[in-house]
């Protein structure tokens, strides 16, 4: 088995981070799961993307 190389997973969480497909599902796809009455909805919404970021970390590392 090769090493991995630390410079191919940097480029792999930039690629990752500046890929903007990402940010429009969190616009297009969360929005509807909060409600017009949430207190705090700014805050819902970084719980659901923290709560999808951690399940999507567990399906890719699995």
């Amino acid at each position: 088995m090769a090493p991995i190389r630390l410079g191919v997973i940097r480029q792999a969480i930039l690629v990752n981070l500046l890929d903007p497909k990402l940010s429009i599902f969190f616009f297009a796809f969360l929005p509807p799961f909060i409600g017009h009455s949430e207190e705090h909805p700014t805050l819902l919404k970084l719980q659901l993307s923290i709560i999808f970021m951690a399940m999507t970390f567990v399906v890719f590392t699995g």
